[in-house]
């Protein structure tokens, strides 16, 4: 096992990946079922931060885990399905560890594939006739504690909740629509109207799922959810997938550089990015719908039925890929356009900038809406570089202080969040990284501090991984002024990518089998608090706007426990050394204004909200009145009533000029809700305290 341990460990999926078509990797995946769940196995046993025996309870949780993955609502499966299948009940880990042939997932996926299309046509059969929204019934969203239907006439009962609910869902928005004098006599047309819409919504629902049982994606479920079972960040990438994962991390794609749009059931190009393949062709316009994609040396696909991120899949790949598109112009004509493949950029991932000004002064606004990195591509961005330029940038307008916000940034790269600290601290530890059964190791800045004046920073319950590990160091260094919810999301652990490697361990497979991206380590603060389930505690904090959706590590299913190890020697900078006053100062405000208050009020009771629906219609529109009116009402105290004077940089508002429609709307937008932002007042009135005579304190 040691030996297996060295080898994955020293072979990460980027230094061997494999450049195969997307056919021939489906292929080897398709033929080497028991290499791979074998090998993930093995992988999980030698590699994993907290490894779990494969025995007998194992299997049972894996055989619950397949149905609860596949059918969370309970409309698919029946619990005769569920016995039929018991025999596999605790022969799982057999499998897993190579001594039975990989049939569970084989077995399921057909009988869920005869549920999925047996669906289909109850759903089709309850749309054929038409609904009277007069009796009381109700519709259960939260299908909790539920269990699977005895019979086809229970799944039945449960389709025709559903189905009614989203027929009398577009009626009443097609109700609405009219004038109230005529809607009697439309009632009718526009029941039948609806129910037409909601077919259409689920035959397309269902051709997905469909295509989500071919034999590799219904393996990578599988795989997954034994993966799973370890823990919530693990996972298993088929080679597809995991160009994905990548390009969300590096903020770099390779495609053909279009803006594509939904419009009745079919996409299109909604805009093109000036200088992408699609632009230089000259042969795509806005309007265009996208018929076929064919991968270079492959027969087209027709892509009818396919959801956004599924057509968005064929569209990109590897960098100079060819790719032919066929579109359906706006005179009806069919045109192949064959286009390479070239780096595009999603500008939304990057550092942004803005100035923040009234009568009293300046603050600079700095976005992190991601911790990406390049992987090694020298030329690549990297968010801890563009986060000093920023910082300088914004010292030659002379601020005031500065807010970074993490709100809503889910991690990435550990290397960048522990060179982003340094910019702010001097030289010291920011994080300790421990591997299982091993001693923790420290990772310290290296980069030359380029900012010391005021510092808030802005978390959320979406702040997680490496948003935590920021926040905790400049919380701990007494650096800055955390402010936000009542905790940060509470991801405590360390992920790496490993190529699954073939039958013999010795040496690289010549197939793309997929990768793992396994939990190998934990993370804690310099203090030795981890802030895995616990996440990070602000030192204001505000009203939680995602409390109530349960998202964070500690509602995820098996988090790893939270822990602490020693902590190492560091030096606090005390510029919060008068935290006590700066939290009275903001405690004083928020008690003062009534807005966020009463926004408090409003998220803390959404969290007693049920989600049941009545379907006879009177009661059905006052209890959907009352939840838009509630959601209204949220939106209304978060935004000021006096907008804050929020712009970009100089450079930024010139650069903006030549720049595409979508990205000038973008910006657009991304100002307004910046300056009617509540939240972001709190924390420039907190920059104001902080740059007060009274409190100011600068760094040693």
């Amino acid at each position: 096992m040691k030996k297996l341990r060295c080898l994955i460990l020293s072979a990460p999926f980027y230094f061997l990946f494999l450049c195969l078509p997307a056919s021939g990797q489906k292929q080897e995946v398709l033929k080497n079922f028991e290499t791979i769940l074998f090998n993930t196995g093995k992988m999980l046993e030698a590699i994993h931060y907290q490894p779990k025996p494969f025995n007998d309870e194992f299997s049972a949780a894996i055989f619950a885990a397949s149905f609860d993955n596949l059918d969370p609502q309970r409309r698919f499966f029946l619990q005769s399905d569920i016995d039929d299948l018991n025999a596999f009940r605790f022969r799982i880990d057999d499998e897993i560890r190579g001594e039975m042939k990989v049939n569970f997932f084989l077995a399921l996926n057909d009988i869920y594939r005869t549920r999925i299309t047996e669906s289909q046509e109850i759903c089709r059969d309850i749309l054929s006739q038409p609904f009277q929204f007069t009796e009381t019934e109700y519709y259960t969203a939260d299908s909790k504690g539920m269990n699977f239907p005895e019979s086809v006439e229970e799944k039945r009962k449960r389709w025709y909740l559903y189905t009614k609910y989203q027929v009398l869902n577009q009626f009443e928005d097609q109700l609405a629509a009219i004038a109230e004098k005529d809607r009697a006599a439309l009632s009718d047309s526009l029941e039948q109207k609806s129910r037409s819409i909601v077919s259409n919504i689920l035959d397309r629902y269902f051709r997905n799922l469909l295509t989500k049982t071919e034999t590799d994606e219904a393996f990578s479920a599988f795989v997954n959810t034994v993966v799973h079972q370890f823990d919530p960040h693990s996972a298993y990438y088929l080679p597809v997938d995991r160009r994905e994962f990548v390009e969300g991390l590096s903020g770099v794609y390779y495609g053909i550089g279009a803006l594509l749009v939904e419009t009745g059931g079919k996409i299109g190009i909604g805009e093109l990015i000036i200088g992408g393949p699609a632009w230089r062709s000259g042969l795509v316009e806005k309007g265009d719908i996208i018929v076929r994609v064919a991968q270079e040396n492959e027969k087209p696909v027709s892509v009818e039925g396919f959801s956004m991120q599924e057509l968005i899949k064929l569209t990109r790949g590897k960098k100079d890929s060819r790719v032919t598109i066929t579109f359906r112009k706006q005179d009806g004509s069919l045109r192949d356009v064959e286009m390479v493949r070239t780096a595009l950029h999603m500008e939304d991932t990057f550092v942004k900038t803005a100035l923040i000004q009234d009568s009293t002064g300046t603050t600079g606004y700095i976005f992190l809406p991601k911790f990406y990195t390049s992987f090694g591509d020298a030329n690549g961005r990297s968010c801890a570089e563009d986060m000093q330029k920023a910082l300088l940038e914004l010292q030659q307008h002379g601020v005031d202080g500065i807010i970074v916000d993490i709100r809503d940034n889910g991690g990435g790269s550990l290397g960048e969040v522990i060179e982003m600290v340094g910019l702010f601290v001097n030289q010291g530890p920011v994080v300790q990284v421990k591997s299982r059964g091993e001693k923790s190791e420290v990772g310290r800045m290296n980069r030359k501090k380029v900012y010391d004046g005021p510092l808030v920073i802005m978390v959320n319950e979406l702040s997680a991984s490496a948003s935590e590990i920021f926040a905790g160091a400049i919380q701990d260094y007494q650096r800055g002024v955390i402010i936000g919810s009542s905790s940060t999301y509470g991801k405590g652990t360390v992920q790496r990518s490993f190529r699954i490697p073939g039958i013999n361990w010795n040496e690289p497979s010549s197939v793309d089998l997929g990768t793992l991206n396994l939990t190998i380590q934990k993370y804690y603060r310099v203090t030795g608090s981890s802030t895995q389930l616990k996440g990070v505690q602000p030192d204001i904090t505000l009203p939680g706007y995602y409390e109530h959706y349960k998202v964070r590590e500690k509602d995820a299913y098996l988090p790893l426990p939270w822990d602490e190890i020693r902590g190492v020697s560091f030096r606090p900078h005390n510029i919060t050394a008068s935290l006590p006053q700066l939290k009275l100062r903001s405690d004083e405000r928020l008690l003062s204004d009534s807005a966020m208050r009463a926004l408090g009020e409003r998220l803390a009771a959404l969290k007693q909200t049920e989600d049941v629906f009545p379907l006879e219609q009177n009661a059905f529109r006052k209890e959907r009145e009352r939840r838009r009116n509630e959601l209204a009402e949220i939106r209304r105290l978060s935004a000021l009533p006096n907008l804050l004077s929020v712009r970009n940089v100089p450079a930024e508002e010139e650069a903006m000029k030549s720049r595409e429609q979508f990205r000038q709307e973008n910006n657009k937008a991304w100002l307004r809700n910046l300056q009617k932002d509540r939240y972001l007042n709190e924390a420039v009135q907190v920059i104001k305290d902080l740059s007060s005579p009274q409190l100011a304190k600068k760094s040693s």
